[in-house]
């Protein structure tokens, strides 16, 4: 992850637009479980997008490890709704269940069909539609 990290926000532009591309390319597989046509050319947009997922990665999404859990408490009364994607193999499901756990007026919904992107499959864009017209009626 380093090693990207330097690369992507480095002076070399043309390094960082190859590193760019390898890292958007890994990204999408990984979210598509291999679906993802593969980018043979690196944009400023690519490079943008792979820049900003790098920097967050990097420094682990601005969040301690567990602070959800940890903190738990400064959120617990506020109603929510969990939707996890079965086939997510970016964050792990076990990590929203243990968190609808700890969570008093949390919904947890799982889509067997999900994966990590909100748009696909169609049951996840609905799953999160419903969910949003729900929550109009939890929060008062």
């Amino acid at each position: 992850l380093t090693a990207y990290y330097e690369k992507i926000t480095g002076n070399d532009m043309n390094t960082a637009h190859h590193a760019a591309l390898a890292w958007m390319n890994w990204a999408g597989c990984v979210v598509s479980y291999g679906q993802f046509p593969a980018m043979t050319e690196s944009s400023e947009q690519t490079l943008n997008e792979a820049r900003i997922e790098c920097h967050y990665m990097f420094h682990r999404c601005f969040i301690d490890e567990n602070q959800l859990l940890r903190d738990i408490d400064k959120v617990a009364h506020l109603p929510t709704i969990l939707i996890h994607g079965q086939r997510d193999l970016v964050c792990p499901l076990d990590s929203s269940y243990l968190l609808a756990q700890n969570w008093q007026n949390a919904q947890f919904k799982v889509i067997p069909t999900g994966g990590h992107l909100a748009s696909e499959p169609p049951e996840m864009l609905s799953a999160l539609v419903e969910a949003t017209d729900e929550m109009v009626n939890l929060i008062d």
